[in-house]
């Protein structure tokens, strides 16, 4: 069972995922990829892109964590979770408000 604090903590985690994966993803729009092609690249090589990040230049975070009671894999699993629900909640949205 997740506690309050592990949720915070996995929201914390994912908003700094979130800081890195969507500009990178928005500048695909300066390419004129459509709606479909970036949210697939939002939630695989953005969301592997940002991880890299993450573990190359902000690698002390995971010791936060890790002190917190959270691993590595269980932040990742719980970010990717994540990604894919808000990924789909926004394609779903955005399908349902255009017809």
């Amino acid at each position: 069972m997740i506690t309050r604090r592990e949720l915070r903590l996995f929201i914390e985690y994912y908003k700094g995922i979130v800081l890195i994966n969507a500009p990178l993803s928005l500048l695909l729009l300066l390419f004129r990829f459509d709606l479909v092609r970036i949210l697939i690249f939002y939630c695989t090589l953005g969301f592997v892109l940002a991880l890299g990040y993450l573990k190359l230049f902000r690698n002390d975070d995971y010791i936060f964590y890790h002190n917190c009671g959270l691993t590595k894999t269980q932040l990742i699993v719980a970010a990717s979770g994540i990604n894919i629900i808000a990924v789909l909640f926004i394609y779903f949205t955005v399908v349902w408000f255009t017809n």
